[in-house]
C-alpha cells in the first residue's frame, strides 16, 4: 500500500506520501498494471489560497466569465451545465458537464475566474464548507476565486485479485496503488473502501502465505547493492512533471501523449546516463525514486496512448 500516482503531477491534491513508485516496483517484480490511464482530476483553488479542494456542490452558485458563457451556449445553457456539474466531484468525460471542467482546464495553471453568488438559504453541506473556508482557511467564501483542475486519485494501478494477490508469490497489494476495483469512473470517497476492504484481504492473504512455509531470507544473506545517484535526477523529475502537466491532465491528445512519451524516455536516459556510485544515501534514494516515477509515468502515458477515445476520466481531444 504505497498510494496512487499523484506525485507525477506538479498540480495535485494528494499528500506527499503518494510517491508513484509502488506501481513500478510491483511491475518490476512481475506484477501487471491495469487501468493506468484513468487518473482522476478534481477542481481546486488557485486563489485566494492555492491547493484547497473546491466544493463541487457550489458550482451551481458560481458566475462564469462572459467569454466562457458564450462558448457554453449562453446563460441558460451554462446554468444547466453548472447544475449538473454540482452533482459529483471527480471529472468525467462521460457527461455533458465535462464542458465546465474543460473550460477550467483551458484556463491553464492560473485557473478559471469564478464569482460566487450564494442565495440566502444554502444546503447544510455548503454552509459547513463555507464556514470551514472562513474560520479555518481565512478565505471569504463570497470573494472571487480562481479554480484549476488538480490530479487527485488513481483508478488504476497494480492488478490484484479478490484476495489482493498480484500473481507474484508473496506479493499482495491494496489501496490506491492498485487497479481493478474501480473502472474508468468512480464516485469520490470510494478509495477509502478500496483501502479498507482490500487492506484487510491483503493482510489475511499474506498471513496465510507466510504460515504455509514461505521461504525466509536473512537480511545479511541478501546480495549487496551499490548505491547509485545521478546529478540529473532533479532535472529529470522536473521534466517529467512538466510533460505530465501539459499532456496528461484532464484534456489529452494523441499528439500530446506522443510528446509526453518522448520526454519521459529522454529524461530516463539522462538519469540513467548520469548514474554513478554514491556515498550519499539521500542522493541515491532521490535518484531511485525518480527512476521509478518515470517508469510509472511511462506506464500511464502508454496506457493512455493505447486508448485513443475518451472514456471516464480519460478524455481525448476531438
Amino acid at each position: 500500500a504505497g498510494g496512487g500516482a499523484g506525485s507525477l503531477f506538479s498540480r495535485r491534491l494528494t499528500s506527499g506520501d503518494c510517491r508513484a513508485t509502488m506501481q513500478a516496483l510491483a511491475a518490476g517484480a512481475g506484477a501487471s498494471l491495469v487501468n493506468m490511464e484513468f487518473m482522476q482530476f478534481m477542481p481546486g483553488m488557485v486563489s485566494p489560497r492555492k491547493g484547497l479542494v473546491f466544493n463541487e456542490k457550489t458550482f451551481k452558485y458560481m458566475r462564469l466569465p462572459h467569454d466562457v458563457l458564450e462558448r457554453l451556449g449562453g446563460e441558460h445553457e451554462a446554468r444547466r451545465l453548472l447544475e449538473l456539474r454540482s452533482g459529483y466531484g471527480p471529472f468525467t468525460a462521460r457527461l455533458e458537464s465535462r464542458a465546465i471542467d474543460l473550460a477550467i482546464e483551458e484556463a491553464g495553471p492560473q485557473g478559471l475566474a469564478l464569482q460566487p453568488e450564494f442565495p440566502r438559504e444554502l444546503p447544510d453541506f455548503v454552509q459547513v464548507y463555507n464556514r470551514w473556508l472562513q474560520s479555518e482557511m481565512g478565505v471569504d467564501p463570497c470573494a472571487p476565486l480562481r479554480v484549476a483542475l488538480y490530479a487527485h486519485a488513481s483508478n488504476g494501478g497494480i492488478r490484484i485479485g479478490t484476495d489482493a494477490s498480484t500473481g507474484v508469490a508473496g506479493l499482495y497489494a491494496a489501496g490506491e496503488c492498485t487497479g481493478g476495483m474501480h473502472g474508468a469512473d468512480r464516485l469520490g470517497g470510494l478509495s477509502t473502501a478500496n483501502c479498507l476492504v482490500f487492506g484487510m484481504r491483503a493482510g489475511e492473504s499474506a498471513a496465510r502465505w507466510a504460515a504455509q512455509g514461505a521461504p525466509r531470507v536473512r537480511v545479511r544473506e541478501l546480495p549487496s547493492w551499490t548505491a547509485l545517484a545521478s546529478p540529473a535526477a532533479c532535472a529529470a523529475e522536473e521534466g517529467m512533471r512538466a510533460a505530465m502537466d501539459e499532456h496528461c491532465m484532464a484534456l489529452r491528445s494523441v499528439a500530446g501523449l506522443e510528446q509526453a512519451a518522448a520526454v519521459l524516455e529522454r529524461c530516463a536516459c539522462e538519469l540513467e546516463g548520469g548514474l554513478a556510485p554514491s556515498s550519499s544515501p539521500r542522493d541515491a534514494a532521490i535518484s531511485r525514486r525518480t527512476a521509478l516515477r518515470l517508469q510509472t509515468a511511462a506506464a500511464m502515458v502508454g496506457a493512455a496512448r493505447r486508448r485513443p477515445v475518451s472514456c471516464g476520466s480519460h478524455c481525448i481531444a476531438g
